[in-house]
């Protein structure tokens, strides 16, 4: 189809043409920018991209750019700068905080659930460990037949944790994977218990500001962002503002916000062993079952590894991934919950 990019001519061109460039050719940065800047004009042309999209490789960022408006009833453009709520983007950084303490001595990996939630079913079973992985068997939250209403209370995350606890296992722990929020709840309560800080503090003192992550934070309902878009949905006909959510119930599986520039530095500080040791660094990609590691999804395109996360919250929705070879990111976040983000994701990388 015409003007549609998938992973051989998105990856595959920016790695291959890169070697044996003439020097009187048009430099590989400037392709590259061209061939997604109308991948991506043509997906908000037709009403499928509204927010911003950034590519990187190793220290340099070889295209950046925004599409359709941060607020469409003040008709406000979005910009590179523009600042999204990222969903569960925000795992990789809870993920973070439980490897910090660990390096602290403050918690292990295979502590048992127990020790933080003696009530939980099977907390003498369930590990930090598995918790980071999804291999809990614990059930999402979106299993609770009343999550709508739930998510628009006005009550703690231990709200929730009580509410899942009484929904039965999804399987015995440690022998499958399947993806759950809940457990991701109870890592941010856990950092919480362990270093006697709030999650925001913590994160803020060891990760947003020795990283210089002048845009990324933790929402809340009362928090103003300065530059943050409004969230909306669309369908063929019409655009609106997104369904309101409760933020304290999403909690740390997914209530943090970001640009795509703070992104990258966080990826590229990750993946350069800035914030662990490098044999730690390792372990994040190598533990699980596979497809998930330590708050990181893995994936494996001919042959080609990746890491990376989608995220997506009422009116938002974004991914990154990092390419090893090559040292390639992507990102890209919108403030429109109706965005073919798995198409997007696979297109763009």
């Amino acid at each position: 189809m015409k003007n549609q990019l998938t992973y051989s001519s998105i990856i595959l061109f920016i790695m291959l043409t890169s070697f044996g460039c003439d020097s009187n050719e048009m430099p590989i940065e400037n392709k590259t920018s061209q061939k997604v800047d109308a991948y991506l004009t043509r997906l908000h042309e037709n009403g499928k991209f509204n927010g911003s999209v950034l590519i990187g490789k190793k220290d340099s960022v070889i295209f950046s750019a925004a599409y359709g408006q941060s607020n469409r009833e003040q008709s406000i453009l979005n910009k590179d700068s523009t600042t999204y709520l990222i969903g569960s983007i925000t795992k990789p950084f809870t993920a973070m905080a439980i490897l910090l303490l660990e390096q602290e001595g403050k918690l292990k990996l295979s502590d048992k659930l127990s020790e933080y939630f003696p009530d939980f079913p099977q907390s003498d079973i369930v590990t930090i460990d598995m918790l980071l992985t999804h291999t809990s068997g614990i059930r999402d939250y979106h299993a609770l037949p009343d999550w709508v209403e739930i998510s628009k209370l006005d009550k703690t995350p231990q709200y929730t944790i009580d509410r899942v606890a009484k929904l039965p296992y999804d399987f015995e722990p440690s022998t499958k994977f399947r993806y759950s929020n809940s457990g991701y709840i109870l890592l941010g309560l856990i950092v919480e218990k362990v270093s006697g800080l709030t999650f925001d503090e913590y994160v803020n003192t060891n990760i947003i500001e020795p990283l210089e992550l002048k845009n990324t934070g933790i929402i809340d309902n009362r928090k103003i962002v300065k530059g943050m878009a409004s969230g909306y949905s669309s369908n063929l006909r019409t655009t609106e503002v997104a369904e309101y959510i409760n933020h304290y119930q999403p909690f740390r599986s997914g209530n943090m916000y970001s640009t795509t520039y703070d992104l990258w530095k966080f990826t590229v500080a990750v993946m350069s062993s800035k914030l662990l040791p490098a044999e730690k660094t390792k372990s994040i990609f190598s533990s699980g079952l596979g497809s998930y590691g330590y708050g990181w999804g893995i994936r494996d395109y001919d042959s080609i590894m990746a890491y990376g996360h989608l995220g997506a919250m009422n009116g938002y929705v974004g991914g990154i991934t990092y390419i090893p070879d090559g040292e390639y990111f992507i990102a890209f976040l919108t403030n429109d919950d109706s965005t073919p983000r798995y198409t997007v994701a696979e297109n763009l990388t």
